[in-house]
């Protein structure tokens, strides 16, 4: 598989970029469907076994996930493509981003049966506590949340297959805490199937199921803004719930965009849902839980961060187009909590100047300071 991966690059054979291309091609059609079936066999008799497994078989379900991912990720491309625009998609394919799974006529019915996706989720849930199988039964389950192309003979199809995939993707985040190394994987399931399964299509599934969706959209969304609070806190290294939370906010905008198909009021009770949590999650307390379990270093941030409106752009934007869902709601709370810490300040600071106080605790002007900048941010 890795000999066929590419072909602008495989030329150090001393074969012309053309007879790789047709080889490459000809693998595709023949070879690299049937090894996905011999990898969807397999795997369909190792989920028959129970946790914990042996170490040979967690080397043997390592090996099949990982060529099941080098199909899924597999760079099908069109022969009637420029070999210049061949090569921007091969590099697409060679970095950490895996492009779509477009899949043709002729993988209907393999990809199509609703075991395979049901199959890949019954093995992350087996394999989720181990990060190694886990990292590559995820990005499977991504790569077919990201189908498309003429595999679908018609939207009815499109949409069948999406039922199917939401629902085992429900029956997943409803039972299970997710870890924050799955928090990346699941929100990008989400980001792929909003922008492959755009809302016009969401809607065409059965309403007990979209309504479903719709609410793990949002307590997902949750959860990762109180994920990212906390990584931010603690100077965490790995962000993985802030980037989740990025993900998510990028599935929200197409949501956004189109809620006109989407049940009345949804888009705003979700949205001040999601406003309120983030709001929270930048404030001090009482009011907030922003800066729980560390002491805030104003100078160290001041000289290695980056500007807050600038790293925290795109989120700010996104929150902002909640806020203008409910303004009847987010403006007049932005001005009571400004008001608030406005008036708090000012006492403060006229307590230091009557008393003659030194600034021997700064923490509570700094906490002051820090909930008035996000405020204003934010508003």
């Amino acid at each position: 598989m890795q000999e066929y991966a590419t072909t602008v690059k495989s030329s150090d054979v001393g074969l012309t970029w053309e007879t790789h291309f047709k080889a490459k091609k000809q693998f595709q059609v023949t070879d690299l469907k049937r090894i996905f079936q011999f990898c969807v066999q397999a795997l369909g008799e190792l989920s028959k076994l129970v946790p914990p497994y042996s170490d040979e078989v967690i080397a043997l379900l390592k090996h099949l996930l990982s060529i099941a991912e080098g199909v899924l990720s597999w760079g099908f491309i069109s022969a009637n493509l420029p070999k210049r625009l061949i090569g921007v998609f091969e590099a697409v394919y060679e970095s950490d981003q895996s492009p779509a799974l477009r899949l043709g006529t002729n993988w209907k019915d393999v990809i199509l049966d609703p075991n395979v996706v049901t199959l890949f989720f019954t093995i992350h849930w087996k394999v989720r506590e181990n990060p190694q199988l886990a990292h590559h039964s995820l990005n499977c389950l991504v790569q077919l949340a990201s189908l498309n192309g003429t595999v679908f003979a018609n939207k009815d199809v499109r949409v069948q297959y999406l039922a199917n995939y939401m629902q085992n993707f429900l029956n997943l985040v409803t039972s299970v805490d997710i870890m924050d190394r799955e928090a990346l994987g699941i929100s990008n399931v989400v980001r792929k199937l909003i922008l492959f399964f755009p809302p016009p299509l969401l809607v065409g599934m059965p309403v007990d199921l979209l309504q479903s969706f719709l609410e793990q959209l949002a307590q997902l969304t949750c959860r990762f803004s109180e994920g990212a609070a906390q990584e931010e806190s603690l100077c965490a290294e790995d962000c993985l719930y802030m980037e989740a939370f990025d993900h998510m906010l990028e599935a929200w905008i197409s949501v956004l965009h189109d809620s006109q198909f989407f049940p009345k009021d949804f888009c705003k009770q979700s949205s001040m849902q999601i406003f309120n949590i983030y709001l929270k999650c930048h404030l001090s307390p009482p009011d907030g839980t922003r800066g729980q379990g560390r002491e805030l270093d104003v100078e160290e941030i001041d000289e290695t961060e980056e500007d807050d409106r600038t790293k925290f752009k795109d989120q700010l934007q996104t929150i902002g187009s909640f806020g203008r869902q409910v303004p009847a709601h987010s403006l007049p709370l932005l001005a009571k909590l400004l008001e608030d810490r406005t008036n708090r300040l000012q006492g403060q600071l006229q307590r230091m100047h009557s008393q003659a106080m030194n600034i021997s605790d700064p923490s509570i002007l700094d906490c002051m300071f820090e909930d008035i900048h996000w405020l204003v941010l934010i508003a």
